[in-house]
């Protein structure tokens, strides 16, 4: 738990149900390590992997508030990760309540800007901040130096969409008239913040009314887009396969994944769905964004219950598409994986256990080169 400065409706007798969950959590933990040899989603999985998923897993049963309270705001989260690392706090105050917030020293060349997951409720996982960190490092012994940053953006019940997508533009233009060149901008965003990246390109492509645009210079692209698990089926209604299937085989079942999308969707139009369920965009929704971002990645989890969404995210809008093909340097804008056995925001897990992890997820080279790729193309 954070200390927050989140003001949250919570009642007494769900704080002593937070307490108690935490209790009973090392039991839970021990028996799902015994019978994990016979769990589909656990057998082949290492047993700091079977804690660190099945730890989330029990604790995303808690309600919304309940999470609320334990995990705080964006802020909040930052905060407590720079004083964990010894960093100072490095924020740049934006307009419509947005921060912009630097792990180390400001960079005006190359940036990552994290986006964080959580289902535009929380700031979820914690795990993110010290693996996009732990990238930094893995760049500079490259011989890339970039920098890090995470956007602090509104969550429910204080804004609602389309207030974060704003943020996010508002924080794009600030970085540009700063001297951050497009290119060296790129954005990594896990589960909400991928919808979040999504919801750009759909902005800046059908343009939605009373939102800010964001509109590039003339013949600039930004550097690049990594769509980590994005949840881009909130309501969850048009992949019946996998939210079945995957129900109980990742960190959050389909269950709750639902439950959280409603308070959300509530203030989403029904003209805009798209927007905010990129899965529910129509067959050409994003042709043209290849005019928009040099590099998109985007990768799923077999046992991810937002699964059959991701997949069909790539397949119907970016797969084979000559507009993506390869650039002059003969290497190519889209990158796709699909990890067997996977799941959701699967690189972040190795850093449950500290900021040195013993182990990684299959995907992190991927994600290591793919970033090296990006920024690199940077002069």
């Amino acid at each position: 738990m954070v200390k927050h400065t989140r003001k949250v409706a919570i009642t007494y007798s769900e704080i002593a149900g937070i307490y108690l969950t935490f209790a009973s959590l090392p039991a839970k933990l021990a028996t799902r390590l015994l019978l994990s040899p016979w769990d589909k989603a656990s057998s082949q999985k290492t047993w700091r992997r079977v804690i660190s998923h099945y730890a989330v897993h029990y604790l995303t049963h808690l309600n919304i508030a309940q999470l609320q309270w334990i995990f705080g705001n964006s802020y909040d989260v930052y905060v407590k990760y720079t004083g964990e690392v010894g960093l100072p706090m490095v924020i740049d105050e934006l307009d419509l309540g947005a921060k912009l917030m630097w792990i180390g020293e400001r960079n005006h060349k190359r940036v990552n800007i994290f986006l964080h997951g959580g289902a535009f409720l929380v700031h979820a996982p914690a795990e993110g901040y010290p693996f996009w960190n732990w990238m930094k490092g893995q760049l500079k012994d490259k011989g890339v130096d970039t920098g890090l940053a995470a956007l602090s953006y509104a969550l429910h019940p204080e804004g609602d969409y389309p207030l974060p997508l704003r943020q996010l533009v508002v924080m794009l233009n600030h970085l540009i008239a700063q001297g951050v060149p497009p290119e060296g901008i790129t954005m990594v965003g896990e589960s909400a913040g991928s919808n979040l990246i999504l919801m750009l390109l759909s902005h800046m492509l059908h343009p939605i009314p009373g939102v800010e645009p964001f509109v590039l210079p003339p013949g600039r692209k930004l550097g690049g887009g990594y769509l980590l698990s994005p949840w881009i089926s909130v309501t969850g209604t048009d992949v019946p396969n996998s939210f079945q299937e995957n129900n109980h085989t990742d960190i959050t079942s389909a269950d709750t994944l639902i439950k959280w999308g409603a308070p959300v969707m509530k203030a989403v139009p029904q003209d805009q769905i798209p927007y905010m369920e990129a899965s529910h965009a129509p067959d050409g929704w994003f042709e043209g964004s290849e005019n928009l971002i040099n590099k998109i990645l985007i990768t799923v989890g077999e046992f991810e219950p937002l699964r059959d969404s991701i997949v069909s995210l790539y397949e119907r809008h970016f797969k084979g598409r000559k507009e993506w093909a390869a650039g002059a340097d003969g290497e190519e804008r889209i990158t796709y994986c699909y990890q067997p056995a996977g799941n959701h925001n699967d690189p972040y897990y190795s850093f449950f256990w500290g900021p040195n992890p013993k182990e990684f997820s299959p995907l992190t080279p991927t994600v290591v080169d793919w970033m090296y790729k990006v920024h690199s193309k940077v002069e």
